[in-house]
């Protein structure tokens, strides 16, 4: 095992449990003959981290997005192809237990005809308190704005519950000025007649997270009690966040405030790799994704 950062501090930390450390994860990748790898590093960085883990070998767990653009993604899915190496991309909100219920739910026709779905997705790198990288800022490196960074998630989720599209539209803003959008809206219509909203944004300091979804018998609610605790209410917020602390200590785990479905993700990711499956999301996967996100930024540039 061996990671790569560039906080010396982050390192010291790591070293002390006896794990090798480096500080640039060209050097990592190079000699540390790895099995697979983890890739968080800035977007600008992902096609050539994974090229790099793709030619030695590595399958590899990209953080999202995938990749800055479709153009990029498409040669980050074709090199994992050549290499025969498997790509999965961290599409967390998979993970996360009240939406896979409502997957099942929506597979199973609980809800019957399904007509409309809405997903509300507020948070984002600006929050008080919050320290921001400076590539964040330089709409190059960065590729685009909310809708790429947390859009994304919802445009995953409803491909995810109700298959191929029909038809998208969209709406950008950006009135924080920074090069790229912090609001923006994307309405799909699918192909089996269900509609999508998904509203997602930057600017609130009140975090949200909810996904509705309503059919001709009844309705289902999606919530997160982190993003979302004026729609579950602050007690039961509070106590999920104890009972998850209590039960990851007694897994042997660190407590993630930001939630188990970190390490769903990785269970699953692992358990691919052991049993020799293609793990999903793949880039096949975030292709579908990132097609209709540079489809709604073609629609607002100027």
């Amino acid at each position: 095992m061996a990671i790569a950062d560039r906080s010396k501090h982050t390192l010291s930390k790591i070293s002390e449990l006896g794990i090798k450390t480096y500080t640039d994860y060209r050097g990592m990748i190079g000699k540390g003959k790895l099995d697979a790898v983890i890739i968080a590093l800035p977007n600008y960085l992902h096609e050539e981290s994974s090229t790099l883990a793709a030619e030695a070998g590595c399958d590899i767990l990209m953080e999202k997005p995938l990749a800055r653009n479709t153009e990029e993604a498409k040669r980050i899915a074709d090199k994992v192809k050549k290499e025969g190496v498997r790509l999965m991309v961290g599409m967390c909100q998979r993970f996360i237990t009240s939406c896979q219920r409502l997957k099942r739910e929506i597979d199973a026709c609980m809800l019957g005809r399904i007509d409309f779905a809405s997903g509300l997705f507020f948070t984002g790198p600006f929050f008080e308190g919050r320290r921001v990288s400076e590539w964040v800022f330089d709409p190059l490196k960065i590729g685009g704005g909310v809708l790429l960074d947390t859009g994304c998630h919802l445009i995953d989720l409803f491909l995810w519950y109700f298959g191929d599209l029909h038809s998208v539209a969209g709406y950008t803003e950006s009135l924080l000025n920074l090069g790229y959008d912090d609001y923006a809206e994307v309405l799909m219509r699918f192909k089996n007649g269900v509609n999508a909203l998904a509203v997602v944004s930057w600017r609130t300091r009140i975090p949200c997270y909810r996904i509705e979804v309503v059919g001709e018998y009844g309705r289902r609610v999606a919530l997160s009690k982190r993003f979302g605790i004026f729609d579950v209410g602050l007690r039961k917020a509070l106590l999920s966040f104890v009972k998850e602390n209590v039960v990851q200590r007694i897994k042997g785990r660190p407590f993630l405030p930001l939630g188990e479905e970190y390490y769903k993700e990785l269970d699953y990711f692992v358990k691919c790799i052991l049993t020799d499956e293609t793990p999903k999301p793949d880039a096949n996967d975030w292709l579908k994704v990132s097609e209709i996100i540079d489809l709604v930024y073609q629609q607002n540039s100027i």
